[in-house]
């Protein structure tokens, strides 16, 4: 089973999070939207990420 940890997220200029970058136990940096991201119980809280 792979892990997750989040990283950072990628704002719109009214503030919307269109993306979630992650990184997996292997070490592979991907994106994903935030329904996905809270849809997989990544820690840390999507709303505790810095933006980016």
């Amino acid at each position: 089973m792979t892990n997750y940890t989040g990283l950072y997220v990628q704002r719109l200029t009214d503030g919307t999070i269109y993306n979630v970058q992650v990184r997996d136990s292997n070490g592979h940096e991907f994106g994903l939207s935030p329904q996905e991201y809270e849809a997989r119980n990544i820690s840390p809280p999507v709303n505790q990420l810095p933006a980016k």
